[in-house]
């Protein structure tokens, strides 16, 4: 939880003193999980984890719960296909166990879809500009957006194919095509619950990455000389736990489902 380089390129994240070195609290385990690709086929971490993320929301927090998994000798379709086994599973056992609670509260866990809708951001930006909402090819959707969209996707749904600008460094680009990732967002209405995408294997292709981000390559040097030995094809994603609970109970807050929340203005929960 105590890292030296960020993995989403050093944004929101909270910095700390390791004796002498300058460290931060990780965002994610996203480069500790593409490493272990080299001998484990599948990892996966339940964990906390940390964003120094300035947001006054009912959705976001500074201290979160993380389900993260990486699969190798995978792509982003695939993955997509692991989520969809997952919340198809938690959602069955949740109402199996816990029906009485599930009664109390007068709620019953929304299901997915057999085929979840998958739209690719292309459709997104082109659904919302017919809608009179104003959007640019590469700008972030952001949570009026999003309402619009979940007009039409109230439930489940996945964006894929965002374009590169907006995804880590780490995200494989699609067909050779530069402009736009092999990446998708996992969505329940206007909430994202995870993000996740094929990952770049070439070490050649990842330091171009990182330098057209903007980043010191030799910063990440502890991370790419796993690359020097034949990192296979791999794909993984991160998903909010606290988040998914909250749309399991139908929670207007996630601070409602974490036992001791914390945000920018709690630092004692």
């Amino acid at each position: 939880k105590i890292i030296s380089a960020a993995a989403e390129g050093g944004a929101e994240l909270f910095q700390i003193k390791y004796f002498n070195l300058d460290a931060y609290l990780a965002q994610s385990p996203q480069l500790y999980k593409e490493q272990l690709m080299l001998s484990v086929d599948k990892v996966f971490e339940i964990a906390q984890y940390y964003r120094a993320e300035k947001s006054h929301t009912t959705r976001h927090v500074t201290e979160f719960t993380s389900v993260d998994i990486e699969i190798s000798f995978a792509d982003y379709l695939d993955v997509i296909k692991t989520i969809n086994m997952l919340i198809q599973k938690t959602t069955k056992k949740l109402i199996e166990n816990t029906n009485e609670e599930l009664e109390i509260l007068e709620v019953m866990p929304p299901q997915i879809e057999e085929k979840t809708p998958i739209i690719t951001y292309k459709e997104c930006v082109d659904f919302l500009n017919e809608r009179d909402f104003e959007l640019k090819w590469g700008d972030d959707i952001g949570i009026d957006a999003l309402k619009i969209l979940a007009e039409n996707y109230p439930g489940y749904y996945y964006i894929i194919d965002w374009p590169t600008e907006t995804k880590p460094f780490y995200i494989k680009s699609k067909n050779n095509d530069k402009s736009i990732t092999e990446s998708f967002d996992f969505m329940f209405g206007p909430t994202e619950i995870a993000s996740g995408g094929t990952r770049i294997h070439n070490k050649e292709e990842l330091e171009d990455k990182l330098r057209s981000k903007g980043l010191d390559v030799n910063k990440f040097k502890q991370h790419t000389k796993f690359y020097d030995y034949g990192m296979p094809p791999h794909s993984g994603f991160g998903l909010g736990f606290d988040r998914l609970l909250q749309i399991m109970i139908r929670s207007e807050n996630i601070r409602d489902v974490i036992l001791y929340p914390r945000d920018p203005e709690r630092l004692i929960p």
